[in-house]
């Protein structure tokens, strides 16, 4: 290489450098505000938060400060404080097992 062409990939190579650390330096203060803001909006949430268009058991979602999250009408949380489980009884069919051919009989009953 000659020494123009050194000296423009010397000056080429301080450039990116100056950028590198211009961007690294700008990226710790965005991290510092982001931090910041971050700890005054967990000091301001002091209750449950909802959306908008929440009404309890039919639309929006809510999440309180015990964890529990209602989304529509159903309740995520704890599994300590679900109920006991019950016994659902669903109707699939509703033809005698002895009106369908013997597999599907053994489907029926399996269900």
């Amino acid at each position: 290489m000659s020494d123009p062409q050194i000296q423009a990939l010397i000056a080429q190579v301080q450039a990116n450098t100056a950028q590198i650390e211009a961007e690294s330096s700008a990226r710790t203060v965005a991290d510092e505000v982001l931090a910041k803001r971050i700890g005054s909006l967990e000091t301001s949430l002091t209750g449950d938060i909802q959306s908008a268009n929440y009404v309890p058991g039919v639309s929006g979602w809510k999440l309180n400060q015990g964890g529990d999250f209602e989304i529509n009408s159903c309740t995520l949380g704890s599994a300590t404080n679900a109920p006991e489980r019950q016994m659902v009884s669903v109707e699939v069919a509703s033809w005698s097992k002895y009106d369908l051919p013997k597999n599907a009989a053994n489907l029926l009953q399996f269900m």
